[in-house]
């Protein structure tokens, strides 16, 4: 047996031992790119992927959509009255709606007597992925997918470090959201935090340890419509357009004909891999997920974007996971091998949309989910991976790289772990032993 080979046996049999993890599983399957050679333990058995999952994804829909897909929502004004049909922008914040007001006051629109409607039938699917836990639901990582978005439908809470006590800033400030919290200052790097919120209100409620270095929460608002509606008033009203004290905001029909149209499109897919990978946004591969289902059928999409996945991966060569129920790798149903990753990463480097898949995975101890990772590669390295996390979970695949070029091809699944950062640990030691193989 070669002598890096013997080198990888250990760390993968004793590495979790080490750490005190005695019930964690690990599989791993690496390609070397220059000398092509494989490496697999367990590269063929089941684990949870957590937000590696979000892979599958982001691949079939740079396939299937393309880099420069958009996303577009359409809005009528016709005798003070208001429409706006949603078309599943994952990416619609205040800016976004401050130029649709902007756009309206220019076409002529200065008041609106109202009604004001939302249509939101663009995906049919629930607004939450299968399996998905119902006691996160007002956590930001939940947040509820509908064809109307706005602001990730996120709140954000944070706080400033210098306070004795944690006292929390609402982010967007036009949110209407009542927010109670226990939360004490924790030297920790990360947050241990509960965020809590009442059923279709946003009412929330926050305890636990709030990290000093990393003072942000984020909670789910219910209702993705009412949210993307509650900013779009408030920016017409700061374009001077005249509305109602109380504007009268109810569910209706897009009209087949209206005065005035216009749409407002969203920034290209590319932008938005950028926020499924490097910030492991579930809110946004839950949309990727259905936007492909949208292609396939406008019902069922939920489920016709599963479809859609499994078939671009047979037509591939690839493996599929042994079950995938959602697109972001939040729930618990999920099972996937390190092999059939390393497949699709291996695909991804001739792939046509190569450059726009990397560039969305975050970089070791600089970017996204990656950005506060302590070890970094040696000089002229850099790694370009997904994370996922999940309780018990730790995954990491992707790419390390000598400038430009991929040296080697990994994908590293832990399971069963008791304390997340012994994965992390892990994680830093394999690739410390993958720039040495390849040095």
């Amino acid at each position: 047996m070669k002598a890096w080979r013997r080198e990888l046996d250990r760390l993968m049999s004793e590495g979790c031992l080490r750490l005190g993890e005695k019930g964690a599983r690990v599989g791993c399957a690496l390609f070397f790119c220059d000398q092509q050679e494989e490496y697999s333990w367990q590269g063929e058995q089941w684990f949870l992927p957590a937000s590696n999952q979000k892979l599958w994804t982001s691949a079939v829909a740079l396939e299937r959509l393309g880099s420069d897909h958009r996303w577009v929502t359409h809005i009528a004004v016709d005798e003070g009255k208001l429409w706006v049909r949603g078309g599943g922008d994952p990416l619609f914040d205040g800016a976004a709606a401050q130029a649709v007001a902007k756009k309206l006051k220019s076409k002529g629109v200065h008041s609106l007597t109202g009604p004001l409607y939302w249509e939101d039938f663009f995906f049919d699917a629930a607004p939450w992925g299968t399996g998905w836990s119902w006691d996160d639901q007002g956590e930001g990582y939940s947040a509820p997918v509908h064809g109307l978005n706005m602001e990730h439908n996120r709140i954000t809470f944070t706080a400033d470090p210098k306070q004795a006590k944690p006292s929390l800033h609402i982010d967007p400030l036009w949110a209407a959201v009542q927010v109670k919290h226990s939360l004490v200052w924790t030297n920790k790097r990360e947050n241990d935090v509960k965020v809590t919120r009442k059923i279709e209100e946003n009412r929330f409620f926050i305890e636990g340890e709030l990290s000093r270095t990393d003072p942000v929460i984020t909670g789910a608002v219910h209702s993705g419509p009412l949210f993307f509606m509650e900013g779009l008033i408030h920016a017409l009203l700061s374009q001077g357009i005249l509305l109602p004290e109380q504007p009268n905001v109810r569910e209706g029909r897009f009209p087949e004909q209206a005065g005035l149209s216009i749409q407002h499109d969203s920034p290209p897919l590319s932008v938005c891999l950028e926020w499924v990978n490097g910030e492991s946004d579930n809110f946004a591969a839950e949309v990727l997920l259905r936007t492909l289902g949208r292609q396939k059928t406008d019902k069922g999409v939920e489920q016709a974007g599963l479809d859609t996945v499994r078939e671009t991966l047979h037509q591939w060569g690839i493996s599929p996971p042994g079950r995938m129920v959602d697109g972001s790798g939040l729930s618990m149903y999920n099972l996937s091998s390190p092999r059939p990753f390393v497949a699709l990463l291996r695909r991804m480097l001739h792939h046509p949309e190569r450059e726009v898949f990397i560039r969305s995975l975050p970089r070791y101890g600089v970017s996204g989910t990656l950005k506060r990772r302590e070890w970094q590669p040696p000089h002229g390295f850099s790694v370009a991976a997904k994370t996922g996390t999940l309780t018990g979970v730790k995954t990491l695949s992707g790419y390390l790289l000598r400038g430009d070029r991929a040296e080697v091809v990994f994908s590293l699944m832990i399971n069963g772990l008791l304390e997340e950062n012994n994965g992390e640990q892990l994680q830093d030691q394999f690739l410390q032993l993958l720039c040495k193989l390849t040095n």
